[in-house]
């Protein structure tokens, strides 16, 4: 009876000193995988995790510098836009034009225009199963969505001269 009353007491008073505060965590996830060696970000990730993660995309955006009438005209885009991006961080296209790309719209900070990064590996497969519903055999590939309906593709190289170029004639069917 002893023994169990010591142990009582022992168990309140460890249970009594701890905290009662929940500690917070903060989780942050990685798309960051490696893949036979190599890193790369799969699936669905951020414009920030993109740049942190691999700095050359983030010298590029930096130092491009977006046509003013591509600006002026997605700044004045009054249709709900979505723009899924899929692209290999491995992949010299997509490095050569996603930053311009990203640049382009985060200078004409339009609320009606949302970009959505997905990483796809060398095979340009992702997690989801999308870039093989959607088609998908080379990257970039950015598709652009008013309303849920499909306008128009970005594939692997711009169409015209620039990427703002393809922009405004993908878009300009909408006006």
């Amino acid at each position: 009876m002893k023994v169990n009353v010591a142990i009582g007491f022992a168990l309140i008073l460890i249970l009594s000193s701890c905290s009662t505060k929940p500690i917070k965590h903060e989780v942050q996830t990685s798309h960051v995988e490696m893949v036979n060696g190599e890193r790369m970000l799969i699936g669905d990730f951020t414009q920030n995790e993109l740049m942190n993660e691999f700095t050359i995309f983030k010298a590029s955006f930096d130092s491009y510098q977006p046509s003013q009438n591509a600006i002026d005209f997605l700044k004045s885009f009054s249709n709900n836009l979505s723009i899924e991006t899929y692209l290999g961080t491995w992949c010299s296209d997509s490095k050569r034009d996603v930053p311009p790309f990203l640049k382009i719209f985060a200078m004409a900070n339009n609320p009606h225009i949302q970009c959505h990064l997905h990483g796809v590996d060398r095979t340009k497969r992702d997690k989801n199963g999308e870039t093989s519903r959607l088609g998908i055999s080379h990257v970039p590939t950015m598709i652009f969505y008013v309303n849920g309906k499909e306008l128009g593709r970005i594939v692997e190289n711009p169409f015209h001269e620039t990427l703002e170029e393809d922009i405004l004639d993908i878009l300009s069917k909408q006006r």
